[in-house]
């Protein structure tokens, strides 16, 4: 009898934990993504990996990894950056402070199209971008003006793709086919990221020149400025939490802001495309018994599937590990989401957690019980989402309540405008009338 687990179906981990093989899992994400060929720019770019931000040879990344000219050339490029941009705007929304604004830093900012588009539209004054390595400086800024003159139109294909999506996909004709898995809307978008912006994010213009003031290519832990806001689009977890939470309050000004789109380690195909021959392999083990699992079943893909595994953050944060630990260094989360993707499986990026709940509610118990041995404290509902987006704002952490305090915000609630013209009168008549007649 053999102990391969590709001919039994089944694999044991050294302490005796015996995970069976869900009959064609395996076969339909080879089939779907397929395992990454190459992964040396995660290897020798992700301080996770290195183990410490010192230990990058940061030189060598910009002579290996840097590109001389970048742009923007396609719509679906554009799209997947305007779309997270805009969740910033609709972040700020949702809170009192309204909108962003003054010196802003992108950690992670690859071609800096994020505050290049913050600038663009109006937002923000000054932009900085940090990476280690440069695909900044020689960006093409006039694909931006072109690719957001054609988003624009969008907006007619995306309004088509509603009402096709209102009949079931069997009665599609060939065109209305095309329209809705070819047109890079918003909405097709949002399928590959789990949310969604209001039909608003079509009407944004360019109002000056998308330019990146000044780029930094290095270590972001020996940079030092003070900036309004500090932005990390899919960068996080390329760090240690704590170390770059640190990081991030020490580069904000009082009330600064910091706004992080960040993916989720729990999700079943997470951004380190890594899958097993069931559901939520790498999240049910641990690193060992997943290391031992991947030399055991797919051997040849061994040394590809652990440098993914390892450029994640090593702590794998949920949501509620982020919030604990940016309060520890005075970032207050003011309003936050949790992007859940809404199908069942994505053409590139095989079944998301949400299909492994519809579809097999015993597998998805099963997996959750034994990540729960993995991460104390673990809920399913931390298995669910892609990706979070939060905004946190940087508060000083010796100030307390006390009597002026409070009177201060007594007196802020309580404030009424002066009535000082005959407009001013009529209009508080108006409210009164309306007010006692439907309030």
């Amino acid at each position: 009898m053999t102990n391969d687990p590709n001919s039994t179906g089944r694999y044991s981990t050294a302490s005796g934990k015996t995970f069976d093989f869900v009959p064609g899992f395996y076969d339909f994400h080879v089939r779907h993504y397929g395992h990454r060929k190459s992964v040396s720019n995660v290897v020798e770019t992700s301080v996770n990996a290195a183990g410490d931000p010192g230990a990058i040879d940061y030189a060598t990344i910009r002579a290996k990894f840097s590109r001389e000219r970048t742009s923007v050339k396609t719509l679906v490029d554009y799209v997947s950056r305007v779309v997270p941009t805009y969740q910033l705007l609709e972040a700020f929304a949702d809170t009192r402070f309204a909108r962003p604004g003054g010196r802003a830093l992108d950690i992670g900012c690859g071609r800096g199209v994020h505050l290049r588009l913050l600038k663009g539209w109006g937002y923000i004054d000054e932009a900085v971008g940090i990476d280690v390595y440069d695909h900044c400086t020689g960006f093409d800024e006039s694909s931006l003006d072109r690719m957001h003159r054609r988003f624009k139109w969008l907006r007619y294909a995306e309004a088509m793709q509603d009402r096709i999506a209102a009949k079931p996909p069997s009665q599609w004709s060939e065109i209305e086919y095309l329209i809705m898995n070819r047109v890079p809307t918003v909405r097709k978008f949002a399928a590959d990221y789990g949310h969604r912006p209001g039909s608003d994010i079509y009407r944004l213009k360019m109002k000056r020149r998308p330019s990146m003031d000044r780029f930094v290519a290095g270590n972001v832990f020996e940079f030092e400025d003070r900036f309004d806001l500090v932005t990390s689009f899919a960068s996080l977890d390329w760090f240690p939490a704590e170390r770059i939470f640190g990081k991030v309050s020490s580069l904000l000004a009082d009330g600064g802001f910091f706004y992080v789109w960040v993916t989720n380690w729990w999700h079943a195909m997470n951004t380190t495309n890594v899958f097993g021959h069931f559901p939520f392999a790498a999240q049910r083990m641990t690193k060992s018994d997943f290391d031992a699992y991947v030399r055991a079943t797919m051997p040849e893909h061994h040394e590809t599937i652990m440098n993914s595994y390892s450029y994640f953050d090593p702590g794998h944060p949920t949501l509620a590990d982020l919030v604990d630990t940016a309060r520890a260094h005075g970032l207050v989360p003011l309003t936050w989401k949790q992007n859940v993707l809404p199908d069942v499986a994505r053409p590139r990026g095989g079944l998301s957690s949400l299909g492994v709940a519809q579809l097999d509610q015993a597998g998805f118990s099963s997996a959750y019980e034994d990540a729960q041995t993995v991460k104390t404290g673990l809920r399913a509902v931390d298995m669910l989402p892609y990706s979070y987006s939060i905004l946190f704002q940087k508060t000083r952490q010796d100030t307390k309540l006390d009597t002026d305090r409070l009177a201060a915000i007594s007196e802020s609630m309580q404030q009424r405008p002066r009535a000082d013209s005959a407009a001013a009168s009529v209009i508080r008549r108006l409210g009164s009338a309306i007010y006692n007649r439907f309030g």
